[in-house]
């Protein structure tokens, strides 16, 4: 198993989400249900990146169908640091 972190930027629908509920992102995360993928930790942040989210995936693959899969549910584009 290895960590990942991703960079999560919210797109103009996923802001409009926000607003009308403030844990959007955060149940979207616990949604997604990719194989052998665990949500460690998600954190809003401030700067060029409203959340960072820390994963433990068997493989780089998994990761990416996650990503996938958050950046459609939650309104958000990713980027992945494996």
């Amino acid at each position: 198993m290895g960590t990942s972190i991703l960079l999560l930027t919210l797109t103009p629908e996923g802001r409009e989400g926000m607003l009308r509920d403030a844990e959007s992102v955060l149940r979207a995360a616990g949604t997604i249900t990719t194989r052998g993928v665990q949500v460690l930790g998600l954190y809003a942040v401030l700067g060029e990146y409203d959340f960072v989210c820390i994963l433990s995936a068997p493989s780089n693959e998994a990761v990416a169908r996650f990503s996938l899969e958050l950046g459609v549910k939650a309104g958000v584009h990713v980027t992945s640091l494996p």
